[in-house]
This record gives structure tokens, C-alpha cells and sequence, in this order.
């Protein structure tokens, strides 16, 4: 069962150096914003990851954000 999991999963690795988006999450999510609002903020700016699927953002002035988020609640921002 595994191998056959294994074959519909699709790894999803970032560089240090790319830029991606933050998904919004609900309790962040402004509660005037309805469901209207953003689902993904950014561009965000990776510093590090400790390749386990955590990555460490900051902001375009270079502001650290100071939580890492997983793989799963960002994605690759195309220039």
C-alpha cells in the first residue's frame, strides 16, 4: 500500500532565495474580509530551511518572520 501511495506523491522542494506566498490562515484572516478576502499573501523572501519541510520567511524589507511554516501553507511565486 505504501509503494503504491508513494507514486501519487509529488515532492515539493524550495530554495533559499526564492520567492513564494503564505496561505491566510483562518484565525489571521481579517473577519471583515468574509470569504472574499485573500487566500495567499507575499511575496516573501526564503532565508533558511532545516529540510524537514520547514522553511523560514521574510519580508521584502527584510523583516524576519519569526515562525517557520511548512511546505504545505506556502507556494512558489513566477515572476
Amino acid at each position: 500500500m505504501a509503494k503504491q501511495y508513494n507514486k501519487g506523491v509529488n515532492l515539493r522542494r524550495f530554495w533559499v532565495e526564492d520567492y513564494v506566498l503564505r496561505k491566510v490562515l483562518s484565525s489571521v484572516n481579517m473577519p471583515s474580509d468574509g470569504k472574499l478576502g485573500p487566500n495567499w499573501v507575499g511575496p516573501f523572501k526564503l532565508t533558511r530551511d532545516d529540510l524537514q519541510g520547514a522553511y523560514y520567511l521574510e519580508t521584502m524589507k527584510r523583516g524576519k518572520i519569526p515562525k517557520a511554516w511548512n511546505v504545505t501553507n506556502i507556494r512558489k511565486l513566477y515572476f
